[in-house]
């Protein structure tokens, strides 16, 4: 007899609760299992950028389409330039949302906070170029700053424009590599891929599409305006935060209380910033927790404790017991495996592809090399795949 990992795991069909319980390891099946039921977006909130990358990666092993939207702490997004790295892994989460598939989203306090274009903007700002398309040169180049594309003199790394004559360089955000854009007059001639490092061009395509290397877009970019997020609402008429990227989320937070903790603190942190660096500053820097509009949430406890800012009673607490460690001790591993079979339990084992003949060759009991859709009841199951850790629920392993 045979069920799907998504079968295992009670998925509670009421809106609006709480679970406790649970290891991130098993909220992260239980997320996984709930998005394959009912397919529709999830955005997961945790209070810190180290939570939510912890979360990121281990949900990622079990969900291809898991993104993570990353921001820095409010003072060195202020003071000190943001990181490249957090804003690239943001325009590549936009980008994968506004294509209107199902997705979940894993960010925290701050990226739910942070300004944001409307998606209309956001598309309306992808400039689409196709070989022999008659298209300006300086007004490409002008199109192509306002989408926050830096010059150089080289182009080597994702956000940079080169421009050599009737040539420009662009390596845009979500390519392998750069795109060269040939001229003919005002006639593009020839869209090339090339190498970043050899400057060598690697094939010829027909079309390409340049998205932003930026999140502040507006209605109507003019040379005074200054690019900087908490100047958004100034330009735009229509503001928005990431979770407008997404129709009809599930909102889920990750320990609730401790994310209220962290929107006051944050609160405090602007007024004092905005009083002894920003006194001239007349507006908001992002939005306050209490503008997030959702209908429908569910609030992970991890902490164990019950919430007390939940708007409801509907608490279900899941019997999840952590693994012991075996510190890679097979006649350990053997003993544990053959004392839950003889209790009727199913087991399921995750390894790395080449770790599963080896495994198999040393705890000598009998076992299936199957996958998530087809686990054998009362049996060790095997399946190819990196998680970070185990856990037992009910009977299962």
């Amino acid at each position: 007899m045979t069920e799907k990992v998504s079968q295992i795991i009670d998925i509670r069909s009421e809106k609006n609760i709480c679970l406790t319980g649970m290891t991130d390891e098993f909220f992260c099946w239980y997320i996984k299992s709930y998005f394959e039921k009912n397919r529709r977006n999830i955005l997961i909130i945790t209070t810190t950028l180290y939570e939510a990358n912890n979360l990121y990666k281990r949900l990622v092993n079990y969900v291809d389409e898991s993104l993570l939207f990353p921001m820095d702490d409010f003072i060195t997004s202020e003071s000190i330039a943001i990181s490249p790295d957090l804003k690239i892994k943001r325009l590549e989460t936009l980008n994968e949302l506004i294509n209107d598939n199902n997705h979940i989203v894993i960010t925290h306090l701050n990226g739910l906070l942070r300004y944001l274009p409307t998606k209309e903007l956001y598309l309306k700002n992808n400039i689409k170029l196709n070989k022999d398309d008659e298209y300006d040169r300086d007004q490409l180049i002008k199109d192509l700053m306002n989408l926050g594309y830096v010059k150089e003199t080289l182009v080597s790394k994702t956000g940079e424009i080169g421009i050599r004559g009737f040539i420009i360089d662009i390596y845009p955000v979500g390519e392998e590599h750069p795109i060269r854009i040939e001229f003919f007059g005002d006639q593009i001639d020839s869209i090339r891929v090339f190498d970043e490092n050899t400057q060598k061009s690697i094939k010829e395509i027909d079309k390409v599409t340049i998205k932003p290397y930026t999140e502040f877009l507006v209605d109507n970019f003019d040379d005074l305006i200054v690019p900087n997020q908490k100047n958004l609402p100034i330009y735009n008429k229509e503001i928005v935060n990431i979770s407008n990227y997404m129709n009809n989320a599930l909102f889920v937070f990750k320990d609730y209380d401790s994310i209220l903790n962290e929107a006051a603190l944050l609160r405090e942190q602007i007024i004092d910033y905005k009083a002894r660096d920003d006194s001239k500053y007349e507006y908001n820097y992002m939005f306050d927790f209490d503008e997030i509009i959702y209908d429908e949430f569910i609030h992970y406890n991890s902490l164990n404790n019950i919430d007390s800012f939940v708007k409801s009673n509907k608490t279900f607490k899941y019997p999840v017991k952590t693994i012991r460690k075996f510190n890679e001790d097979i006649e350990l591993i053997k003993t544990y495996l053959k004392e839950k079979l003889d209790l009727k339990k199913t087991i399921i084992i995750y390894l790395k592809k080449y770790q599963i003949k080896s495994f198999t060759n040393y705890i000598d009991i009998p076992n299936i090399i199957t996958n998530e859709n087809e686990i054998f009841k009362d049996r060790i199951n095997i399946i190819n795949k990196d998680v970070f850790e185990g856990f037992e629920y009910n009977n299962y392993i």
